[in-house]
């Protein structure tokens, strides 16, 4: 009887449908990137390009973990496979080719912030000879690096986009390049900010904002630019932007 029961159990478990649900490993980076990425301990990370994930995610089957690590390493494990995701635009990536990206999710502008008190003239790049401009240590700016690099243009590093404004706040350099997004996020949530910068009209750089997958995601990736044209079609897109305004 034992022995029959065995076969019956067996017989059914295997042909009883799956409901394990299968999970990607995405990295939030090791600092986050708020609004767009958030890595808070003891939290999965969220941010405005988490929840594209997950809502696309949730619609074919699929959990997103979170971790976060930096760039670099990230960039390795997801040749190696470790991991599966990473949000980040093709010009930050140094070899594209080695992985597969989604479709723009949100177009992202660096802008520069100087103090209201002492605003910088930016309608060339020759205006900011001779100044210091506070900039992240990770970070390519296309239409600069050649005169960063010649120090027409003089830098002081940060770590963060917090800082960047800080920096300028305090006069440590006479302005800040930096997302515009981020900027108007991290304003809006800091008193000591508020009222104090002038963005300049022209921009410093722009790049569109993706999702970097391993290669073996290919099929997925097709299936989430299907996914995320319906959304920049319905609406579902711009909610969750306007969430993180």
């Amino acid at each position: 009887m034992k022995k029959l029961s065995l076969i019956l159990f067996l017989i059914l478990g295997f042909s009883l449908p799956s409901y394990a649900v299968e999970s990607i490993k995405m990295n939030v980076t090791a600092t986050g990137f708020p609004p767009f990425l958030f890595n808070e301990k003891q939290r999965e990370g969220q941010g405005l390009l988490v929840d594209v994930m997950r809502y696309i995610a949730r619609r074919h089957g699929y959990t997103v973990k979170t971790i976060g690590l930096p760039k670099k390493r990230a960039e390795i494990q997801l040749i190696s496979g470790e991991i599966d995701a990473q949000p980040t635009a093709k010009e930050w990536v140094r070899r594209p080719d080695n992985y597969i990206f989604t479709d723009v999710i949100v177009h992202v502008e660096d802008a520069l912030y100087s103090l209201k008190s002492a605003p910088i003239k930016f309608a060339a790049v020759e205006d900011l000879f001779g100044k210091i401009l506070s900039v992240h240590y990770a970070y390519l700016y296309p239409m600069l690096d050649q005169y960063l690099s010649s120090g027409e243009i003089v830098t002081r590093t940060e770590n963060s986009e917090l800082l960047l404004l800080k920096a300028t706040l305090f006069e440590l350099s006479d302005a800040a390049v930096i997302n515009d997004r981020v900027a108007k996020w991290l304003i809006k949530r800091n008193p000591l900010l508020q009222g104090q910068f002038k963005v300049a009209e022209k921009r410093v750089g722009s790049f569109e904002y993706r999702i970097m997958f391993n290669k073996k995601w290919h099929d997925y990736v097709k299936l989430f630019n299907l996914e995320l044209a319906k959304m920049k079609k319905n609406g579902e897109l711009q909610k969750i932007l306007a969430r993180y305004e």
